[in-house]
């Protein structure tokens, strides 16, 4: 009896330690598969993000160049800017001069110095800016010669 109660002790130790043991094979088991995943997960993840990095420094390097090329234009217009800005300031100068120049021409065809000569030569003004006003008036119409225009208007 003694024996059978030593072997029935002895089988259930080893059945307990038999079923530690599967139960500890199985954990490791299911631990080398989660690490398995997880490592083909973060590698994954790696490539992306290095995929990621390199498609970042293409865009990187194509939107410096493209920004280089706009602070030129940016540059080049500016330097146009200013110039333009200059010459019209220049030629408001040039326009004040020239307005200067004609009230003096205006004065001095006022002036009782000249005011016979109005009538010997302001005519023959007259009719060349008729003429002027003619061709003029021919361009607006289109098509007609400054002859026919003259007989339209008779």
């Amino acid at each position: 009896h003694k024996f059978q109660d030593q072997r029935l002790v002895l089988e259930k130790e080893e059945m307990n330690a038999k079923a530690n043991f599967e139960m500890l094979a199985q954990k490791l088991t299911d631990n080398i598969k989660e690490d398995k995943k997880r490592a083909t997960e973060k590698t994954a993840t790696k490539a992306q993000r290095l995929d990621d990095a390199a498609t970042a420094k293409g865009d990187l390097e194509s939107t410096q160049a493209t920004k280089a090329e706009d602070e030129k234009k940016l540059e080049d217009c500016l330097t146009s800017c200013h110039a333009r800005a200059v010459e019209f300031e220049q030629n408001q100068v040039l326009r004040a001069e020239e307005v200067k120049a004609i009230e003096e021409a205006s004065k001095i065809l006022r002036s009782d110095d000249v005011s016979g000569s109005a009538d010997k030569y302001l005519p023959a003004l007259v009719q060349v800016r008729r003429a002027r006003s003619a061709t003029a008036l021919v361009q607006l119409r289109g098509g007609e010669t400054p002859a026919e225009a003259q007989r339209r208007e008779r």
